[in-house]
């Protein structure tokens, strides 16, 4: 009975062994994508996306609209590009990437017209987030960077003709994220309170205005990051609404000329 029971054990083993399907490959689970993350140019006219090169190293590649004429304009070499974006110009590709796989990646800007590339943030030991363009204004970038502290980012803008850096905002320790007005300043926040799990959406009424918090949730109550950001956007597009309207009752009842509207404050 004993041989018997060994046997019967053994040739379940083996025919569950024998059914078990064959091992996926690893370069299907780790391999690099043929294609991935496309984006439409600004002006609607190109395709960008992410796809290796010759030498199997992903880069950012650019078509017509229709696929026509696909070719690389980026050559990083070693590590693979993760993060670009079309700059608001759409003359210029900006992407992240690190030296050698440091992690502490750095902002590049790829021209298109001249193929040249430069690093805007060429700061050493400084690690490059939160990108941000606007379309109305295309001639600058917003960009965070810990510069001052190594251990909170602040926000920089970057002139794209010149690479000129200068501080936007200053970062107490606790934002992750930021919002800008339809100026392209930089007017709410999004913070955590580590120490009490709370988030926190915090405001300014101008560049020059004090910050404050407008919404301070408890954790158990706290949005996802994502509704935290809308709520922020929501606030932003509030105020200007509420601007422009003013400015267009002041306009229409005549309280305001066409010489005074440069001295209009802004929102």
């Amino acid at each position: 009975m004993k041989y018997f029971l060994c046997a019967v054990i053994w040739l379940c083993t083996f025919t569950i062994y024998a059914e078990l399907p064959a091992l996926i490959p690893r370069e299907i689970l780790f391999g690099n994508p043929e294609r991935a993350d496309p984006k439409i140019s600004p002006d609607g006219a190109q395709l960008g996306w992410l796809a290796p090169d010759k030498d199997g190293v992903i880069n950012v590649w650019l078509s017509a609209l229709d696929g026509a004429k696909p070719h690389p304009v980026t050559s990083e070499t070693g590590y693979p590009i993760h993060y670009y974006r079309w700059a608001a110009d759409g003359k210029h590709i900006l992407y992240l990437h690190d030296n050698n796989g440091d992690e502490i990646d750095h902002l590049f800007s790829a021209d298109l017209m001249t193929s040249n590339v430069r690093d805007l943030t060429p700061f050493r030991g400084v690690r490059t987030q939160n990108v941000l363009t606007d379309s109305q204004h295309p001639k600058s970038l917003l960009v965070a960077l810990n510069l001052r502290d190594r251990n909170s980012f602040d926000m920089y803008r970057v002139d794209l003709e010149t690479g000129a850096i200068t501080l936007e905002a200053t970062n107490p320790g606790d934002v992750l994220t930021w919002k800008t007005d339809e100026n392209f300043v930089i007017r709410a926040a999004t913070a955590f309170d580590g120490k009490t799990g709370r988030t926190i959406i915090r405001v300014r009424d101008a560049a020059d205005k004090p910050w404050r918090d407008l919404v301070v949730m408890p954790f158990e109550r706290a949005l996802f990051a994502g509704g935290c950001e809308r709520l922020a956007n929501r606030w932003v597009r509030s105020r200007w609404q509420k601007l422009t309207r003013r400015f267009g009752a002041a306009l229409r009842q005549g309280q305001i000329g066409a010489r005074r509207f440069a001295r209009w404050p802004r929102a």
